[in-house]
């Protein structure tokens, strides 16, 4: 796209304009909202830009609605700073799955869809979940997990059992969304976990650390022990976050450090 590319160019010229673009950026990721929604709430959202000179900056594009600018300029800085992150749902025959479904779709921020995409991996051949999960369109892609076959499991094993059937999916899906689906990052959501509005934005702040640190293997926001009585809240909106050397799943299996809230 022909205005993407100069706005492009000029940004690296324009100290104050890119300035200005990252307190929108910043305001469009606080509150989930996208400009249009910005500028009708405060048509003064955009002034600062616009009383320096914005016409020269904006290329002196006369038919091009400053609000349309904007919104180039700011999924450009979206692009250069948001890496596409893979929501895997593990669902299997429960038909709720409508519920954390709702959930992630009303708290992924209507700017970052195209970087939050979610896949819903399906075990079980439950046919009515799998209608509840398809009624949702483009929204989600569904894959299934095709090996339904028994384990042959004697004694005490036996009661293991659901969690052998449960290992395979994740190592399945998790192959799925890795090697053909070709995403670097994943985050791991199970179809009966209710989320908090700030779902996305602690994944997304917390993905640098992971990527800068080796010898992290995950971040984690599930905590086994977070019960109101053991959770530490100072009351003033801030979280406490723990380097452990454990993997707070029964899936998932091995000695790491891992970034947990707790």
């Amino acid at each position: 796209m022909a205005i993407e590319k100069g706005i492009r160019d000029q940004l690296h010229g324009n100290d104050q304009l890119l300035l200005t673009l990252r307190r929108l950026e910043h305001k469009i990721r606080e509150t989930g909202k996208d400009i249009d929604e910005l500028v009708r709430e405060d048509p003064q959202v955009l002034m600062p830009v616009q009383a320096s000179n914005s016409r020269n900056v904006l290329l002196d594009i006369e038919l091009v609605s400053p609000v349309v600018v904007y919104q180039v300029l700011i999924n450009i800085l979206l692009k250069q700073n948001h890496p596409v992150i893979c929501v895997l749902v593990f669902a299997c025959n429960r038909v709720t799955v409508r519920r954390n479904l709702d959930q992630l779709i009303k708290y992924r921020p209507s700017n970052l869809t195209d970087y939050f995409p979610i896949v819903v991996s399906q075990d079980c051949g439950h046919e009515p979940t799998k209608k509840v999960i398809i009624s949702y369109g483009s929204q989600v892609r569904l894959i299934e997990q095709p090996d339904k076959t028994d384990f042959p499991l004697t004694g005490k094993e036996k009661k293991f059992k659901g969690y052998y059937k449960i290992a395979r999916h994740y190592k399945w899906a998790l192959d799925q969304v890795f090697n053909a689906l070709n995403y670097e990052t994943v985050i791991i959501v199970e179809d009966d976990l209710d989320l908090s509005p700030d779902f996305f934005e602690y994944f997304r702040s917390l993905y640098p650390v992971l990527k800068a640190d080796p010898s992290l293997w995950c971040i984690s926001a599930w905590n086994d022990n977070g019960k109101e009585a053991l959770v530490h809240n100072p009351g003033n909106n801030q979280i406490r976050l723990y380097c452990v050397t454990c993997i707070s799943s029964k899936k998932l299996q091995g000695n790491c450090k891992e970034l947990c809230y707790l």
